[in-house]
């Protein structure tokens, strides 16, 4: 694989509750080939948007990074200087986080957004030039712009306002786009046409699109890439194609099962039995061995390492124990 745009390495992130430490991101590590679209999957509070916000330096007080990096070329995003980083985010790096809609100040019409975003990131367009690049964003994504521009946030509806926040996350041409959730909150018909609407942006600048969903019939849609993850760990990260035709983790493989397609016979749907690990005390050996069909015992003795198969495939799983442990990531 050529250099990636970014690479993750032992990203290790907790949060402190009042019940004690909350093990939200443990040992995370997989690239985001550059020019393609990444999709981070698995269950709510399963730790993926920690791993995004980790990345993007955006977690809330109480948590707290232990141990890991987040590679940009030579550079280290969890180590660079708040000038450093500010010096990337949008110009290099953009985000738009969970819930953005919500992010929108009521107060301000959509051309006061670019106003502000222009102004915070040091941006040298006159009026008129930001008037055009923001003419261009907004058809980037097929919004009438001079109305939109002139409406504040509640004149929009939930789908134009998400289209609004991509747009401003464009203007400055990133190189890669980061989104948290971007369909969630949003009807069926309304899904589709953002998921249209992604592939069309990304195909035009062949951008870099680190994507997080619980949906994995939105990452089919989308991705290039996945990497799946299950109580705060990645279980599994390869190319799309092979992770959907040939999960190897037994996590993954009931992801797909339990996902029901259009017309299928809902009594062939089969839902993994059992809950999630709680993150506040997870187990310190395999986190899916209690509800995996195909757990034996050392799955409930020993954590597993992350085993690469091959250049593109990586699966956390005793399964693929070798002698040879030279290509695994140990814990």
């Amino acid at each position: 694989m050529d250099s990636p745009a970014l690479d993750i390495r032992h990203l290790d992130v907790v949060y402190q509750v009042r019940q004690g430490l909350v093990y939200a991101a443990h040992d995370i590590s997989f690239p985001v080939p550059r020019g393609k679209v990444t999709a981070v999957v698995g269950e709510s509070s399963s730790g993926k948007s920690t791993i995004i916000e980790a990345m993007t330096r955006t977690l809330p007080p109480n948590a707290r990074v232990r141990s890991g990096r987040v590679m940009y070329g030579e550079r280290d995003l969890l180590s660079l200087s708040e000038s450093e980083l500010r010096s990337l985010k949008w110009v290099s790096l953009a985000y738009v986080p969970q819930a953005a809609q919500q992010s929108l100040n009521p107060t301000l019409t959509v051309w006061q957004h670019y106003e502000e975003t222009a102004r915070a990131h040091g941006a040298r367009w006159d009026r008129d030039g930001l008037r055009r690049e923001a003419l261009r964003t907004l058809a980037m994504v097929k919004l009438p712009g001079e109305r939109v521009l002139a409406s504040y946030p509640h004149q929009l509806s939930g789908g134009m306002k998400q289209r609004v926040l991509i747009a401003l996350a464009l203007l400055f041409q990133p190189e890669i786009l980061v989104l948290d959730e971007p369909t969630a909150a949003l009807d069926v018909l309304t899904q589709a046409a953002m998921v249209e609407l992604l592939k069309e942006i990304q195909a035009q600048r062949n951008y870099t699109v680190l994507l997080v969903t619980h949906d994995i019939a939105i990452a089919g849609e989308l991705a290039d890439y996945v990497a799946v993850i299950y109580g705060g760990e990645l279980v599994e990260w390869g190319p799309a194609d092979a992770v959907f035709q040939d999960p190897q983790h037994p996590y993954t493989q009931g992801l797909l099962r339990s996902l029901m397609a259009v017309n299928a016979d809902i009594s062939g749907i089969q839902a993994i039995p059992g809950d999630s690990p709680s993150l506040l005390a997870p187990p310190r050996f395999c986190r899916f061995s209690p509800r995996c069909p195909l757990a034996f015992d050392r799955c409930h003795r020993e954590r597993p390492f992350l085993h690469e198969l091959g250049e593109a495939r990586r699966v956390r799983c005793h399964l693929f124990e070798r002698e040879e442990a030279s290509h695994a990531h140990p814990v």
